[in-house]
């Protein structure tokens, strides 16, 4: 066995062919990047358009080039002599050449990989030690990746929207595992900011009139407090409203300092410990709000770490958004035009505006957004901004958990979201590639300047839709991911004919987990930026084109691989397709 498996071997004995054929003709052929998967299997395996690329330099027609190289495809030592040909070549459109692999190429490949069957048998279904030997040429291949997604807010539900997010996130890290990249993943976190305040509030106000455990207090308290603040925003004329609006806009600064003390004291450890509502008090003795924010943000991270050991999902760091609030205002304040110097305008990102700070579109293009508002605080634009420069800091510094060894950082930052805030990270990436065009960390001693223009990725996946339209948080229409997930769980114990009376923990967990997997196969048999309309039936269908199916299927090889070992019978995986 050797680590190159017989498909990468293939395509690069088709390079070599290409290469051949290219430099016979004149030109001087550059290897790498000129051979795709292609997105339709209709049309073959892979494509790749190099005729296009060379026929001018050739003088010739780039379908005539094609039909040269496709020709010599065919008929050199990829055709297998007498037995059936290895590739199948078809040009196509300008100068085309898909290209389809033989299936027992595809045999043979699953037969390499069942030689190494000892690699099954680890405890964690995803397994990296497999990596090696199914990762394909990749442009990612050794590219230092910092991989950010899900992201969901403390002090708010984790719903079916974050569900959708960890989907997709957690298949693009996957996907560039096996593409070979250094990765390290994060989880971006809104620590601070106006939610936070709403929430605090809310839970003020709805402690008065229920008697409630302190998650449903916090779960029941954001709702509250967004929809009363929702209302005054929409009734100004009254001074109760105007008064709300101030109390909640104080409280919401009084909690930036508060987490800059929590941040600088420490204060806030332990967050792996399980949350004790009992022993809370003696673990944290805090009063007032540094102690109504501590409880929050210590009970959320239990409630999302729980949800993250469920879906399979181990960050590297948490990000949070009071630490980028730090680092975002004295950037933005070096890039704000004073209207001092002409020349210095031309190079300014932000100007003044009605006493808040925003993009200059002379500067940036696109839209007009706020980064510093009236009160002199950082918004979502800003901390995104102190973000990236975080992860430059961070991706250099030794003990940081993003850290790569040396001091070159990373490659790229990929960030996944939702497809509703394309247009937001447009304007974002932009801002980010006109400062840090020449960056020169603060914290760098070796005052290198970088160009980190460009660096920085947005992918967008489309949205979980429900019948009554888009989910909303604030309106309190949101489904919870426990909720949800806890709904797959019974439809499936329904669907089996299992009775749920006396069923064991181990059996709930495992149709628990079955139920998991049919959400994000629904979910990704999807093309990425479409959104999806979720049906619970679709979802928990036993047959066909579902996760169950896979689910099952998977199950069913796994009990003849270890009937067979039982029995003594040798086996390989391939021989059970």
């Amino acid at each position: 066995m050797n680590d190159t498996n017989i498909i990468e071997k293939l395509l690069t004995e088709i390079e070599n062919t290409i290469e051949k054929t290219i430099n016979d003709l004149g030109a001087k052929y550059k290897r790498g990047q000129n051979i795709y998967d292609v997105p339709e299997s209709i049309y073959g395996d892979y494509t790749t358009n190099v005729a296009m690329i060379y026929a001018k330099d050739l003088k010739i027609n780039p379908r005539d080039l094609a039909e040269k190289l496709s020709t010599n495809l065919n008929s050199n030592s990829l055709q297998n002599g007498d037995k059936e040909p290895l590739i199948y070549t078809k040009v196509a459109g300008a100068g085309f050449i898909n290209i389809k692999l033989n299936r027992s190429i595809y045999i043979e490949y699953i037969k390499d990989l069942s030689s190494r069957s000892i690699l099954f048998y680890k405890e964690q279904f995803y397994n990296r030690d497999f990596i090696p030997f199914i990762k394909v040429k990749s442009k990612w291949k050794d590219k230092r990746v910092l991989m950010e997604y899900t992201n969901p807010n403390p002090f708010k539900i984790f719903h079916i929207g974050h569900l959708v997010q960890n989907t997709a996130g957690e298949s693009l890290s996957r996907l560039l595992d096996l593409g070979g990249a250094n990765q390290r993943r994060m989880c971006y976190q809104g620590d601070v900011g106006l939610h936070v305040a709403k929430t605090i509030w809310g839970m003020r106000k709805v402690k008065e009139q229920e008697n409630l455990n302190d998650i449903e207090l916090f779960a029941k308290g954001y709702v509250y407090g967004s929809q009363e603040y929702e209302k005054a925003e929409n009734n100004k004329d009254d001074i109760n409203s105007l008064n709300l609006i101030k109390e909640i806009k104080d409280l919401n600064k009084e909690i930036y300092k508060v987490k800059d003390e929590l941040n600088n004291q420490n204060d806030i450890e332990n967050q792996d410990q399980e949350y004790d509502e009992s022993n809370y008090e003696h673990l944290y003795p805090f009063t007032g709000v540094k102690e109504e924010y501590n409880k929050g943000y210590y009970l959320s991270m239990n409630l999302f770490r729980g949800m993250y050991s469920l879906l399979g999902t181990n960050y590297n760091s948490y990000t949070e958004e009071s630490r980028t609030a730090t680092l975002c205002i004295p950037i933005i304040m070096e890039n704000l035009n004073n209207g001092t110097d002409e020349h210095e305008i031309n190079k300014k990102v932000f100007i003044k505006s009605d006493g808040a700070i925003v993009n200059d579109k002379e500067v940036t293009g696109g839209h007009t957004r706020v980064f510093v508002n009236s009160q002199g605080l950082p918004t979502y634009e800003a901390k995104d901004i102190g973000n990236f420069a975080y992860k430059i800091d961070a991706s250099k510094t030794k003990g940081n958990l993003i850290y790569f060894g040396d001091d070159k950082g990373f490659d790229y930052s990929i960030v996944s979201t939702g497809n509703e805030i394309d247009e937001y990270f447009k304007l974002i990436n932009k801002v980010i590639d006109i400062i840090f065009k020449n960056y020169k960390s603060k914290d760098d001693p070796s005052g290198k300047v970088q160009d980190y223009s460009g660096k920085q990725i947005h992918i967008s996946n489309g949205m979980l839709r429900l019948s009554s339209g888009k989910m909303s948080s604030r309106k309190g229409s949101v489904i919870p991911a426990d909720e949800m997930i806890n709904d797959l769980t019974i439809a499936l114990i329904l669907k089996s004919g299992i009775e749920a009376e006396g069923m064991s923990s181990e059996d709930e967990l495992r149709i628990k987990y079955l139920g998991i997997n049919a959400f994000k196969f629904n979910f990704l048999k999807q093309a990425m930026g479409k959104d999806v309309i979720y049906d619970r039936e679709k979802t928990t269908d036993v047959n066909g084109d579902s996760g169950v199916y896979i689910n099952y299927t998977y199950a069913r090889m796994k009990a003849l691989i270890d009937k067979a070992k039982n029995e003594n019978i040798e086996y390989g995986f391939y021989k059970m397709i």
